[in-house]
């Protein structure tokens, strides 16, 4: 009884060793791109097979090469079979990459043009950061924190382009509301990530727009009534005097930014001009002048009342 009581303890002592080894593996490799701790699994069996090839032909250098070797192909091996089966079972996603991205650069969006005019001081209040609000968790953020989100944006907009390439269904939508994501920009900055991951401009608006339908209707078991230009459904558009394949800036309400070269003088193009939603016509531009008129009065009637105050366009 004794000697079994000793190697039940033995064993939970080795595990728990085993354990630390692989989270300890886990995140130091997390800074180098991978972030779940899940892997460490990996790296430990990736140990035992390059152990193995020691005690087989003693040779270190070529034992590391196998380890590698195997668990390259097994991460392949079980990032395909995940992606078929999230497409076998339709499953779309629906990353909303816009909710973080401040964590990738701070200053960058926080000073993002049409906070001035458009981002209420009570919203701008709520990013500025504390230790109450949600998503307001900027409170020394470093260098070392920017590069880490960046890097695991690229794990994840690799893993968000092969799953399109696979035929899978992808969205672009935000969590706006939230870490200096105001309403309405934030959409436009989620399709400018579904770019960076891979997407052609035009693979980006069909996430926006049929993907989203289809997402939507297919809780009802109903075809689509919107989300394509199609006779029989609704007319949902956003129409512009630009063309954002070449530039999906001009979906902004404040446009691109643009160089004349006749006169010199840099200029805001683009933006959008009209909104047709169920076939109503809305002009957008008077619309953005209600927010910046809201916007307006509230900083008349109470200015921010945190440190922080809201940046001028620049």
């Amino acid at each position: 009884m004794e000697f079994w009581v000793t190697q039940t303890f033995n064993g939970i002592s080795y595990g728990a060793l085993l354990f630390l080894l692989a989270g300890g593996l886990s995140l130091i490799f997390g800074m180098m791109r991978i972030v779940n701790m899940t892997h460490g699994s990996y790296y430990l069996l990736g140990g035992y097979i390059g152990l193995s090839a020691i005690w087989c032909g003693g040779n270190f250098p070529l034992a590391i090469l196998a380890g590698a070797l195997a668990i390259a192909l097994v991460g392949v091996v079980e990032w395909n079979a995940f992606l078929k089966r999230l497409k076998e079972r339709d499953v779309t996603l629906d990353p909303t990459m816009v909710a973080y991205l401040t964590g990738r650069d701070l200053y960058h969006q926080m000073y993002a043009p049409w906070h001035a005019k458009y981002t209420i001081p009570t919203l701008w209040d709520y990013y500025t950061s504390n230790r109450t609000n949600h998503g307001s968790y900027f409170y020394y953020w470093t260098t070392w924190d920017e590069v880490a989100w960046r890097n695991f944006y690229r794990v994840w907009m690799e893993f968000l382009n092969d799953y399109k390439n696979m035929g899978g269904r992808v969205t672009a939508s935000s969590d706006a509301g939230f870490i200096y994501n105001t309403p309405g920009f934030s959409t436009i900055e989620e399709m400018e990530l579904l770019q960076e991951a891979g997407f052609h401009p035009l693979e980006v608006i069909r996430a926006a727009t049929l993907h989203a339908a289809q997402t939507l209707f297919k809780s009802k078991g109903t075809p689509i009534e919107f989300g394509v230009v199609r006779p029989g459904l609704l007319a949902d558009l956003a129409i512009v005097d630009q063309n954002p394949i070449e530039n999906l800036k001009v979906l902004y309400g404040v446009g691109a930014m643009k160089l004349n070269d006749q006169t010199g003088k840099v200029e805001w193009v683009g933006g959008v001009k009209w909104t047709i939603k169920d076939g109503i016509v809305y002009d957008a531009k008077k619309l953005r002048d209600d927010v910046a008129k809201m916007a307006d009065a509230q900083r008349r009637a109470r200015p921010a009342t945190t440190n922080s105050t809201v940046p001028k366009e620049r």
